[in-house]
């Protein structure tokens, strides 16, 4: 689709398909708990203004893989719920497939949340081989590609230590490293966490099945968190790749907003008379028109802002540059553009020699993903401290003896926001302070920095 109607079609597509999805689970999950829908409306509205306790996770948000990976978990939790273990299953493979790390920390959450919550109940022992041959035969079949990516991932040899280590201190260091958190300061994790994981036990010891089920998925996914955090303690960064924290960091506000949903329920049901209850409807339609409203406002800001930044984006030079290297450089041109680009292979349609965005996901391929940003830039993130803002300025500052490595080591082509560089390069094509230059002679050699033109 992005191919035949563009980016921008395809994102709206995918965002609307995600959130169909993600209401149709949580509605799901809702009535397996049996609790009201439309008292549900406030809570789940503050749940998606406040998805991430602090290490930016989100469950509804962009069109990324994720966001179909996450209604599927959703619709497994609410499948165990219903003590139905073969849809669950089904479910949670798709999730596995969608997005492998997401599906297999929902599925060790799931299945120990589901332990815990029959671990005193003699029905759940009575029916454990078969809703464990249920539920494992549902995995497997929605699930057989997800679990050969985990597979291969596990076996992937090679600097596994170094690369791993690059990937998880230099790239995705806000998601996974505690210590570049953006920690929330109106509610501290700890606090929430920790209250989320005092009322999970005492709802696994006095409530029914279908909210120890959730609980038992809560109280999992913290214990996955506290792994996470004895992890980066004990100094194993290389290990903090697997994302020990991303699903405790959304499930806790979700399991938050539907324990409020429950608790408005039980109030609806305990409210005296039709005058308690036209208070209590009363109260939750004023809450749910703030939502409302500050929902439409933030889509609507947003909206706007994306629609000013596509606006300046498009008349850019850079995106013009890279429209122009589309149409002119060689289909087999590889070019060292801006490591800091996020349009390049939308616009610029041609191999780029590294962008800090398409990191590898094997350790061998990050340490030469990280090598080739040494030479785009001048900058070794293996260092520590170098940022992406540092990768770009170093890139337009090349000089002739760097841009020589470049050549040699495969580019063809360099595209960067100055309209002179020294020899080797050659300018093809200027544009409001953007160039085109080639590297290669018209034989594809490389020329050395100190010969003559």
């Amino acid at each position: 689709m992005a191919a035949a109607q563009g980016l921008t079609a395809a994102a709206v597509a995918g965002r609307a398909l995600s959130y169909v999805l993600m209401a149709a689970a949580l509605v799901a999950l809702l009535r397996a708990m049996e609790v009201d829908r439309w008292l549900a409306i406030a809570p789940v509205g503050v749940f998606l203004t406040a998805q991430s306790l602090v290490a930016g996770e989100w469950m509804v948000g962009g069109a990324e893989s994720k966001a179909l990976a996450y209604p599927a978990v959703v619709a497994a939790v609410a499948a165990a719920a219903g003590r139905r273990s073969g849809w669950s299953g089904l479910m949670l493979g798709a999730s596995l497939s969608m997005h492998a790390l997401v599906g297999v920390w929902a599925g060790v959450a799931l299945v120990v949340g589901v332990a815990l919550a029959g671990a005193r109940e003699v029905r759940f022992r009575a029916h454990l081989a078969k809703g464990v041959a249920r539920f494992a035969g549902g995995v497997v079949v929605t699930g057989a590609w997800g679990l050969w990516a985990v597979l291969r991932t596990l076996l992937d040899g090679g600097e596994g230590y170094s690369g791993w280590a690059i990937y998880v201190s230099f790239r995705v260091s806000h998601h996974v490293l505690p210590a570049d958190w953006r920690i929330n300061r109106d509610v501290p994790w700890q606090l929430w966490i920790g209250l989320a994981v005092v009322i999970a036990l005492v709802l696994l010891v006095r409530a029914a099945w279908r909210w120890r089920v959730v609980a038992g998925v809560v109280l999992a996914s913290s214990g996955i968190f506290a792994a996470g955090l004895g992890i980066d303690a004990a100094r194993r960064t290389e290990l903090l790749r697997f994302y020990w924290f991303r699903l405790a960091d959304s499930w806790v506000p979700l399991a938050t907003s539907l324990l409020a949903a429950g608790v408005l329920t039980w109030a609806w049901s305990r409210a005296a008379g039709s005058r308690g209850r036209l208070l209590l409807r009363a109260a939750a339609g004023l809450v749910i028109l703030a939502m409302a409203g500050h929902l439409t406002s933030q889509v609507v800001d947003q909206r706007r802002r994306a629609l000013a930044m596509e606006r300046e984006h498009t008349a850019s030079a850079e995106r013009a540059t890279q429209r122009w290297a589309a149409t002119h450089l060689p289909d087999a041109a590889v070019v060292a553009a801006d490591p800091g680009a996020d349009t390049w292979y939308a616009d610029g349609d041609r191999a780029a020699f590294a962008l800090y965005k398409a990191s590898p996901q094997s350790a061998r391929d990050v340490a030469t993903w990280a090598e080739r940003l040494r030479l785009l830039s001048g900058e070794d993130v293996t260092e520590g401290g170098v940022t992406r803002r540092d990768l770009v300025v170093g890139h337009g500052r090349l000089d002739g003896a760097a841009l020589e490595q470049l050549c040699r080591a495969g580019a063809t082509h360099y595209v960067a926001r100055r309209t002179k560089a020294p020899w080797p390069a050659v300018l093809l094509h200027a544009e409001r302070g953007w160039g085109v230059f080639a590297l290669t002679r018209e034989d594809g050699s490389c020329a050395t920095a100190g010969s003559a033109r």
